[in-house]
C-alpha cells in the first residue's frame, strides 16, 4: 500500500509537472499572439501611409510568341513614359502582333496544304491491271462451301 501511494505521488508531482509547461507555454502563445496583432496593426498603418500603393496600373500585353512583352505605365506617374514614346511602343506592338498573325496564317496554311496532299494520295486506289486476275470473296467463299444435299 505504501510502494502504491509512493508511485500515486510521483505520478501526481509528474503529472503536475506537465501541467505547469502546459500553462507556461500558453501564457507564452498568448504573448506571442499579442505581439503578432501589434505587428500586424502596425504594418497596416506602413501600408497606409504609402503614396505608391494608391497608383493604377495600365498593363498592356502582347499575345507574340514572345509573351514576355509586358508594358506598364501610368499617365499621372513620375514614371511614366512621354506620349511619342507610348505611340512607338505601340506601333512595336501591333508591327509584332500582325506579323505573328502572318506566321501563323503560313503555317496553317502549309498544314493545310501536307493534310490536303495526304489525302489525296491516300484517296486514290491502284487501277486494276489488264491481266490481273483476282477471284471476289464471293468466288473464294463459293469454293468453300459444301454442296447441299437433295
Amino acid at each position: 500500500m505504501q510502494k502504491k501511494m509512493e508511485a500515486q505521488e510521483t505520478e501526481l508531482k509528474v503529472q503536475s509537472g506537465k501541467l505547469q509547461l502546459l500553462q507556461k507555454l500558453m501564457e507564452e502563445n498568448k504573448e506571442l499572439k499579442a505581439q503578432l496583432e501589434a505587428a500586424k496593426a502596425r504594418i497596416r498603418e506602413f501600408e497606409s501611409q504609402d503614396p505608391t500603393k494608391n497608383i493604377e496600373l495600365e498593363n498592356i500585353t502582347t499575345e507574340t510568341a514572345d509573351q514576355d512583352i509586358l508594358l506598364t505605365g501610368t499617365y499621372e506617374s513620375i514614371h511614366s513614359i512621354s506620349q511619342e514614346e507610348w505611340e512607338k511602343r505601340k506601333a512595336e506592338i501591333e508591327a509584332k502582333k500582325q506579323q505573328q498573325q502572318q506566321q501563323d496564317k503560313e503555317k496553317q496554311m502549309k498544314q493545310l496544304k501536307k493534310l490536303d496532299t495526304q489525302q489525296k494520295h491516300h484517296q486514290q486506289q491502284p487501277k486494276p491491271k489488264e491481266n490481273d486476275t483476282t477471284t471476289s470473296y464471293a468466288h473464294i467463299a463459293s469454293r468453300n462451301v459444301v454442296p447441299k444435299k437433295r
